[in-house]
This record gives structure tokens, C-alpha cells and sequence, in this order.
């Protein structure tokens, strides 16, 4: 072979030659060609300008990105956010919508810089907060808190949730190419110019003092009650569990319903679910596993010394920089490692399915795969073998299985690790939590190679850290009604049964609640009335809430009761409480009520229970209220009033994707139309 080569170097060289050649002068033409296809136009607008396949994939990226740090974009609009199209996969109307909002933005001059981008993050945090203190409440509430214990709960979370954040826009940065961690914050600020946009919208109606106070006065105006929530279960805790066949027909006629679909507040709807398992490769077990040399850290810091003064990394002694050498030693080593162990997953898997025939981009699983597929303890195995031939004594990598239980997007989020983790596609990013709802009817998700039952092991997700999972979806069910009454929890729907029957049962005692309610004993004596027909060793007493303010928006806690239960806050129990306070003159004292007390029982059927209240005296909004909320005040007055405005059957809201379709004049372009 040799001598053959000897004989034709020359031939071989200028072969080879002339392939370099080639290659040098098709290189332009490429990145030509490859410029060309991302200025492609997918759509055209009516002023002549138009929508590339560049700035679709901005978009994309761009929607990704708020996606993983600011999801409250994407809440509609009366729930705070952008009210942005959802993603169909069908079509790229998402991706139109929200280039046609951005552009009114930066029309308006309504986008900032880097700083704006960070502002969107506090807006985030805001809204995460907000859902944080309700279910705190509820904790507070069962005592399973102190008021001490959830405010350091909420300033923990608000801190680690900040760092995570920033911590993924760096992160986001260091993935591309061409973006800087500014540019990130920049196209973060787009979002933060379009909620300025739908702002400027939003404050168009003007008021005169007289008429805001009035208008606010309406909303305002509320009444201070004594208040008790009684839940059905109180009654139905005691009643004996239905038999199988009154729990079916209670189960059948909402096992397809959402809870708001149902008269009574029951449905057992259920997204899509996956049983799953997942290995993950800790760095900080390679970190562990480490040992330091200190020879290649002396290598390290002489290399280092022989640059220049103004480039060297260590430009201390040894002795003083050991630290910093040894962390960059130990991270450059952990890397090499988690390398070297995905090397050994892929293997692993590859060795098992390399046989496998594959048909429609699926392979053809035989009949006892489950019982031969190479399970994620082996593969931890393996990876801790390989890397102790290697004089590394790696930690056996924590191997979690749940297939015991479905989980949805929703539950897999809640599940430290990887509930944050991510996998990265080209320009795009997706979340593992999001799973459950991208794989497809035939077990497959393209977009990751995944396919029910098969180790995923190319890509693996990350987290934030730098760990890396491994998943293995064992089985998939889409979103649907519940398909018995073990799918959608026994317990739950026999607990619902009996909720449902024990509000029945509080029903029969409406009028005899309202009386006493109006009576010397007030709210207590009806909670007291109640109790006499429940076993209170199952149940905890409802507790009356003293001096709550109820008005037509809302039902606001006092200094006697900081957490009011949210299910009092029902529409049903507001309306009963001010018409029964109709006619008592807004500055009537509360001494002045004892003579001629007012109380009430209204049911809630949406929460399967009733409320009793006594009225203590009217509270009216004050001229000084509006003075020390003025700009809340307005800018809520102003709302409900666009609000009320876009109720009218002709009202469209002007930034929905067909309002700007039509003032764009977006026509999307078809791959067989001439471009």
C-alpha cells in the first residue's frame, strides 16, 4: 500500500489539489445560496413590504425565548398578557402575529433597550408571586404556615426565581453564535414595546375628577360582613361511600368536562400524560469524582505565564492561583467526562436498536421490547464501568422512574431537576415539561427523535446547572375524557360524590341558616347549626371571617381576616350582599344595624357550597381612596371600561391576529407561488 502511494503521490496530490480547489470556489456560492433562502419571502403586506423566512425564524426564537422566561406574555389579554396566537403546528400564524405586533411597537417608538428586556422579567416575577401567595393562602388558611413562614417563602422565591431567569438569558447567549447576552435582553424589550403599545390603548378613554370618582364610586362602594364558607364536604365527609354503580352515574355525564364546564365545579377532562422515567448525569457527582493533578496544574500555570502580561489568566504565583487553577481543572475535566459518558448512553442504545427495522421514521419495536430494552439502571451501570476503567470513580447517576402514575405538563414542571430542564433543536428550545403535549397520536416527536418506549438519548435535555437527562417515555395518552373512574383518581371522584351530596344536603338548611344568620348568634350560631349534623372528628370547623369588605368586584380581606378562601369571592355571594345592604345609608354606623340585623345564606353551586354572611355596615368609597390610588384607580376604570366597550357584538380587539392580517394586508405565500 505504501509503495503504491509513493508511486502516485504526485497524482494524488494534484487530486487532491484540485478538490480543495473546488471546494474553496463552491464555498461562496453556498453562503450565497444559503443567504438567499433566509431573505425568501413567506408572505407579502399591502405596502409592498414583506415577511422572510428570516424574520419567521427570529420570530420563532424570539417566542421561545419568552416562552421559557416570561410566559405571562401569552396569557390573553384581560389576564395580563399579550393575547399572542396560539401555535397550531399547521401554519405560522403565531409567528405573523406577533412580527405585525412588534412592528406597530417599533412604529410607535415604543421599544427600548437592554433594560426594557429585564423589565419584562420583573413582570414575570409579579404574576408567579401573585400565584404563589393564593396557594399560600390556602396553607395559611389549614395552619399548615405561619404568616412568618409564607413571607419568607415568597422573598426565597422571588430570589431564586430572578436568578434562574437571568441565569437562562445567559445561558441563552452563550448557545448562539452571533447574539450577545444585550441582544438577548433586547429582543426580550420587543415584548416590553408591544405592552406599552396595547397601554397607550388602553388609557385612550379620558375622565373628568367628577366623572372617575362617580364611575369608581360604582365599583367601589363595598359592605363589611361577618362571613363563613361551608363547603359540602362538611355534610358529606360523614355520608358512606356510594356504590359502584351511583358513583358510574355520577362519574359517566363528566368524564369528558372541564371543572367550568359543569354546573357543580366536577369534570375529569385529563390533558395529555405520559408515564416516564429519566437518568441524569449530576455535574455535580463528576465534579466529585475528580481527583486533582496537581502536575497538569503546573502545566497549566507555566503555559499560562509564557503569554503576555495582559492575557494571562493566572497572573499570580502558583501558589496564590491554585484555587482558580484547580476550579478550571475540574471543570474542563467534568466536561471531558460527561462526554465520555454520553458516548456510553448512546452506545448503549444504539447497540439495542441498531438491528431494529424503522418504517415512516418509527422503528418497529418487537413484541418483548419491554423486557429487552436496555433499562436506564443498566445504562447507569455502564456509564459508572466505563468511567472506573478509567480510574474515575464516579457516583452510580440517580435513575428516576414514574411509571406508577401519569404525569401531565403541569405536574412534570413541579418535579425538581427535570421539571426545568431543556433541550436544544437548532435555534429553537424545548421544554421538557412540554412533552406530554407535542408527542404525536403515533407515539413520535420528530422534532427530538423521541419515540414512546425508545431511550432518548440524542438530544438530552439540560437544566440550568449543566446536568443532563436522559428520558425514557414508557407510554402516552392524549388529551381526553377520563377513560374510568380509576384514570381520572377514585378517591377524587368518590370525594366529589360526596361534596356534591353534602351540598345537597345544605341546601335543605338555606332558610333556616338565612334566619339564623339575622339572628343574636349571627354567622357563628348557623356554622354552630351545621356542625350538629357533621362528624367533626373528619372535618375542620368552618371559621367566620370578621369585617371582610364585599363589593361588585371583589370580596377584600381585613385586619380581622388577612386570607379570605377564594371560593367566597363567587359572583353569587357578591350580588346577594349588596342587594341585601340596598337602602342603608352609606354612612350608617355599625351600632346602628344591631337593632335591624341583615343576614344571609346564598348558595354556590359552582364550589359545591354556601355562604352565610351578616352585614356590619355599609364601607363607601372615599374621596380619599381615590386620592391615595389615583393611578390604579384610573388605569382600572379605564380598562373595565374598553372591557365593557369590547363586549358589543361588532367590537373586535384591535390587536388580534385578524384585525392586524387585515390592516397589514398579510398574504402568506405558497411554496408553488411565484415569488
Amino acid at each position: 500500500m505504501l509503495k503504491f502511494i509513493r508511486k502516485f503521490q504526485l497524482v494524488i496530490l494534484a487530486i487532491g489539489g484540485t478538490l480543495l480547489m473546488v471546494v474553496f470556489l463552491l464555498e461562496p456560492v453556498l453562503t450565497s445560496f444559503q443567504r438567499s433562502q433566509l431573505n425568501r419571502p413567506v408572505a407579502r403586506l399591502a405596502d409592498g413590504g414583506r415577511i422572510t423566512l428570516l424574520d419567521t425564524d427570529r420570530a420563532r426564537s424570539e417566542i421561545d425565548l419568552a416562552r421559557r422566561v416570561a410566559p405571562v406574555v401569552f396569557l390573553p389579554r384581560e389576564f395580563g398578557g399579550l393575547g399572542l396566537s396560539p401555535d397550531s403546528g399547521a401554519t405560522n400564524e403565531h409567528l405573523y402575529h406577533w412580527i405585525m405586533l412588534a412592528r406597530l411597537a417599533e412604529e410607535a417608538g415604543l421599544v427600548g433597550g437592554a433594560q426594557d428586556g429585564r423589565q419584562l422579567i420583573e413582570m414575570e416575577l409579579q404574576v408567579e408571586i401573585r400565584e404563589l401567595a393564593q396557594q399560600l393562602q390556602f396553607a395559611l388558611m389549614q395552619g399548615a404556615v405561619s404568616w412568618q413562614e409564607a413571607q419568607e417563602q415568597l422573598g426565597m422565591y422571588e430570589d431564586m426565581r430572578r436568578s434562574q431567569l437571568y441565569r437562562e438569558v445567559a445561558a441563552t447567549a452563550s448557545y448562539s453564535r452571533t447574539a450577545t447576552e444585550d441582544d438577548i435582553w433586547r429582543a426580550l424589550a420587543r415584548f416590553m414595546g408591544a405592552y406599552r403599545l396595547v397601554r397607550l390603548y388602553n388609557s385612550a378613554p379620558a375622565f373628568s375628577p367628577a366623572g372617575a370618582i362617580a364611575g369608581l364610586r360604582e365599583l367601589g362602594d363595598s359592605i363589611a360582613v361577618d362571613a363563613a364558607l361551608i363547603p359540602g364536604s362538611v355534610l358529606g365527609a360523614g355520608l358512606p361511600d356510594p356504590d359502584e354503580s351511583e358513583l358510574e352515574s355520577f362519574f359517566e355525564p363528566r368524564a369528558g368536562l372541564q371543572p367550568d364546564e359543569d354546573e357543580f365545579g366536577v369534570g375529569y377532562a385529563q390533558p395529555a400524560r405520559v408515564r416516564m422515567g429519566w437518568l441524569v448525569l449530576s455535574r455535580e457527582d463528576f465534579n466529585a469524582a475528580v481527583e486533582i493533578d496537581r502536575v497538569e496544574l503546573r502545566k497549566m500555570w507555566e503555559l499560562d505565564s509564557r503569554k503576555p502580561e495582559n492575557q494571562r489568566e493566572y497572573p499570580g504565583d502558583f501558589a496564590s492561583e491554585r484555587a482558580n487553577l484547580e476550579r478550571a481543572f475540574r471543570a474542563e475535566r467534568v466536561d471531558q467526562l460527561m462526554v465520555e459518558a454520553d458516548r456510553v448512553i448512546r452506545a448503549q442504545v444504539l447497540q439495542a436498536t441498531r438491528a431494529l427495522p424503522r418504517e415512516d421514521g418509527r422503528l418497529q419495536l418487537p413484541e418483548n421490547w419491554a423486557s429487552i430494552r436496555p433499562s436506564l439502571d443498566t445504562i447507569a451501570e455502564a456509564v459508572v464501568t466505563r468511567l472506573g476503567e478509567q480510574g474515575v470513580p464516579l457516583r452510580t447517576p440517580t435513575v428516576e422512574i414514574r411509571d406508577d402514575a401519569w404525569l401531565s405538563s403541569q405536574q412534570l414542571a413541579q418535579i425538581p431537576g427535570v421539571g426545568n430542564s431543556f433541550f436544544r433543536v437548532g435555534s429553537r428550545t424545548l421544554l421538557t415539561q412540554e412533552i406530554p403535549t407535542l408527542i404525536r397520536e403515533n407515539g413520535l416527536l420528530p422534532d427530538l427523535n423521541l419515540q414512546v418506549g425508545v431511550p432518548l438519548v440524542d438530544p438530552a435535555a439540560t437544566d440550568q446547572n449543566g446536568n443532563r437527562y436522559y428520558l425514557l417515555v414508557f407510554a402516552h395518552r392524549e388529551a381526553g375524557p377520563a377513560r374510568s373512574i380509576d384514570d381520572a383518581g377514585r378517591r377524587r371522584v368518590i370525594d366529589d360524590y360526596k361534596s356534591l351530596e353534602g351540598y345537597r344536603g345544605l341546601l335543605t338548611m338555606l332558610d333556616g341558616l338565612n334566619e339564623l344568620a339575622s339572628a343574636e348568634g349571627g354567622v357563628r350560631a348557623a356554622v354552630d347549626r351545621v356542625m350538629e349534623n357533621a362528624d367533626p372528628s373528619r372535618v375542620v370547623r368552618p371559621g367566620v371571617l370578621r369585617n371582610i369588605r364585599v363589593s361588585s368586584l371583589q370580596v377584600a380581606p381585613s385586619v380581622q381576616a388577612r386570607n379570605v378562601d377564594p371560593r367566597l369571592n363567587d359572583e353569587r355571594f357578591r350580588r346577594a350582599v349588596l342587594e341585601a345592604a340596598e337602602g342603608i345609608d352609606p354612612l350608617t354606623p355599625p351600632e346602628n344595624l344591631a337593632d335591624d340585623p341583615r343576614g344571609l345564606a346564598v348558595a354556590l353551586p359552582s364550589s359545591r357550597s354556601v355562604a352565610v354572611a351578616r352585614i356590619i355596615a355599609p364601607r363607601p368609597f372615599t374621596t380619599e381612596d381615590f386620592t391615595s390610588n389615583v393611578q390604579t384607580a384610573l388605569g382600572f376604570l379605564t380598562n373595565r371600561t374598553l372591557q365593557t366597550a369590547l363586549e358589543g357584538e361588532d367590537a373586535e380587539d384591535p390587536f388580534s391576529y385578524e384585525v392586524l392580517r387585515q390592516r397589514f394586508g398579510l398574504e402568506p405565500i405558497g411554496d408553488q407561488q411565484d415569488l
